[in-house]
């Protein structure tokens, strides 16, 4: 029998695959109420250029407050006075449709281009609009009436006399006709090298014409924005995005725009207006980050996750079993790490730990038998192992950089560990340490106890906060570890429950989905690929050092002035594309006062290198580290760099180094403790 089981955020992870119905039962404002009018406000009459990540929710946004969706929120009858209330009418247009590619080469000069492009878009926004304008001809008394007039209007648009038309529909259909005789000229252009297309009308004519003319027919819809959404911005080549800069430059009222490109897409602000003139944040246009919107509130965006993904279940036709599974886990809160010991506990210690068997060994390298057992008497600790762990930590910690201090130092940790749980972290330095390091300490106990797989249970808050502010990104792990608990079985009934497997096998999916997909295939894209592979190793090799310079390693700081021109483009794309977040305030270098920018990997793909998913450390590195990471041709250069850090974090530690020193080609680290 087939498997007929509906995915309910697999199968919504895309704004594009879904219908207007579809639009309008998953919107989820971020304001809180259904208007989003605060947050995103479409009639009003400054352009804005929206930017986020793939995945950042952008198209949902535009086609919400697009016509089609806009209008299936009105009651029959009432669509003049909704149009009224809501003072903006959405005209969608995906930058993607026009396959603005085909208008490039083909051995003609690229003014021709720019030329035939802004004509083919001027059809494009028309034929859009009369869409619209007919659909309200039909149920709207006052447009029906007004019809012949508008129409007239509409047809002195052009510059070249065309038919008189009838309706908004036969309009609709000339220009329609007109877009395929230059489609005709534009595909034929590749074998002749020749164009001489019949433009009927100037820049900006239609665009801002068509409104006009309604607008000044109706009296009623004079106060209406007319507001032109071009979702997809990247697709758009450069000359291309000049021109519709330009209409925003040269924007008239009732027209405004919105225009919607991942972080990376927006190639150029230079218009075709008086030479090479950019349009002007503040004057012309302003942003909206979507994304470092959604991670600046993160209470609100935290909200608004959870009910984006509440949507989902309620509109997918689910069996009781697994709907009862799906809401559960969704409800479902990391466990913490204070379940490890006991879990450990049932294998009944009956020889000790690996990491003790392992201290023993280093210990005998520089210590006799007597002092050796000392040593290990000390820091053992049989009924709390992670508070083990922390004990050792800190005698490496003495270690690298004194060993001949072991003895003393390990009689010390044995009374702190006699009082750790009782005293307050302040009070405690080895309760401080267990604080600072619980969650790497924990990984290190798994790992070296082979329960792997059983790590902290990820709960929907732990997701939110991976997601970074990227709605798709959320849906995606949240779709994978539902495929996951199906496929394994963990939902056949109703007091079933999607299994710690489950969840770590559709993390593993959501970070290959998430560093696969998001880059574009080419020589960049594989620059950042393994510079991401690099950047989680090394985080890798401090998470599972003896010796941890920081705990929760995900996040680095750079002084983006000292880095060749590939490291430094290889970083700022990697932001661009979401795999690097950026912290907008910087780090202060503590000697030269500069700001460094600062970055940590992108909590999405940390379950691929075992990595925490709380941001607490940061290292430091150097220009000569951040080449060696970020530029791909340097790979013996990183494989000695990884091979220093592992030196440096590990027993029998380099003689003489000690925490805070520097060498040309290493990192120094600094705990700045940020867990979110």
């Amino acid at each position: 029998m087939a498997n007929t089981f509906k995915n309910p955020f697999l199968r919504f992870a895309k704004s594009n695959d879904l219908t207007d119905d579809e639009i309008q039962r998953l919107w989820v404002s971020f304001d809180g109420d259904d208007s989003g009018v605060s947050f995103f406000d479409p009639s009003s009459p400054m352009a804005t250029i929206v930017l986020g990540g793939k995945g950042s929710g952008k198209t949902h946004l535009f086609r919400y407050f697009s016509f089609p969706v806009q209008g299936a929120r009105y009651n029959d009858g009432e669509h003049l006075a909704a149009l009224m209330k809501d003072r903006y009418m959405g005209i969608y247009t995906l930058a993607g449709g026009l396959n603005g590619s085909r208008f490039s080469g083909k051995e003609i000069p690229e003014q021709k281009w720019v030329d035939v492009f802004s004509y083919y878009l001027e059809l494009w926004f028309g034929q859009t609009l009369l869409r619209i304008v007919d659909y309200l001809a039909e149920s709207v008394v006052e447009i029906d009436r007004a019809a012949p007039e508008i129409l007239r209007k509409m047809i002195a648009c052009f510059d070249q006399k065309i038919e008189r038309a009838e309706s908004f529909s036969h309009l609709g259909e000339q220009l329609r006709q007109l877009q395929r005789d230059l489609d005709i000229q534009v595909n034929e252009a590749a074998f002749s090298n020749h164009l001489s297309p019949l433009i009927c009308c100037t820049r900006g004519s239609v665009t801002f014409g068509f409104p006009e003319a309604i607008a000044s027919s109706l009296p009623e819809l004079n106060s209406l924005t007319f507001c032109y959404y071009v979702d997809e911005y990247e697709n758009f080549l450069e000359y291309q995005q000049r021109y519709v800069n330009t209409l925003l430059r040269e924007r008239r009222d009732p027209v405004t725009f919105r225009i919607g490109a991942r972080a990376y897409g927006l190639q150029t602000l230079k218009t075709y207006s008086g030479g090479d003139e950019e349009i002007c944040q503040g004057s012309e246009f302003e942003y909206l980050q979507l994304d470092s919107q959604f991670r600046k509130d993160e209470k609100r965006y935290h909200r608004f996750a959870k009910e984006m993904l509440r949507r989902r279940i309620d509109i997918v036709d689910l069996k009781a079993e697994h709907r009862a599974g799906i809401q559960g886990w969704t409800e479902r809160t990391g466990q913490e790490t204070g379940g490890i010991p006991a879990l450990l506990r049932t294998n009944d210690r009956q020889s000790e730990y690996e990491h003790i068997k392992k201290l023993r060994r280093q210990l005998r390298e520089v210590l006799g038998e007597e002092d050796t057992d000392s040593v290990i008497s000390c820091v053992s600790n049989e009924s709390d192992p992670l508070l083990e762990k922390a004990a050792i930590l800190r005698l490496y910690q003495v270690a690298s950089r004194d060993k001949s201090a072991l003895v003393a130092e390990a009689s010390e940790i044995r009374d702190m560990a006699k009082v750790a749980r009782l005293q307050s972290v302040e009070e405690n330095k080895l309760r401080q340490t267990l604080s600072h390091y619980k969650d790497d300490l924990e990984a290190q106990l798994l790992r070296e106890s082979k329960i792997g797989g059983k790590r902290r249970r990820h709960g929907i808050d732990d997701l939110i906060r991976m997601s970074e502010g990227l709605p798709r990104a959320l849906l995606t792990m949240a779709g994978n570890i539902v495929r996951w608990a199906v496929y394994r079985g963990d939902l056949k009934s109703v007091e079933g429950e999607i299994s710690d497997e489950a969840v770590r096998q559709g993390l593993l999916d959501s970070g290959e989905w998430f560093l696969s997909d998001v880059p574009e295939v080419g020589v960049d894209g594989e620059s950042i690929r393994i510079a991401v592979g690099r950047l989680g190793e090394l985080f890798r090799i401090n998470r599972f050092s003896d010796k941890p310079s920081e705990c929760s390693l995900i996040g680095f700081s750079v002084d983006l002035d000292s880095l060749s021109d590939v490291a430094k483009n290889n970083i700022e794309d990697a932001e661009k594309r979401s795999f690097l977040i950026e912290t907008p305030a910087g780090q202060k270098d503590k000697s030269s006062k500069k700001i460094w920018k600062k970055y940590h990997l992108n909590r999405v793909l940390c379950p691929m290198f075992d990595l925490p998913i709380a941001k607490r450390g940061l290292v430091r590195l150097d220009g000569d580290s951040v080449s060696a990471i970020f530029d791909s041709s340097q790979e013996d250069e990183f494989k000695r760099i990884a091979a220093r850090w592992d030196q440096r974090l590990n027993w029998p530690f380099p003689k003489g180094l000690t925490a805070d020193k520097r060498s040309s080609n290493t990192a120094q680290l600094d705990m700045l403790g940020e867990d979110r």
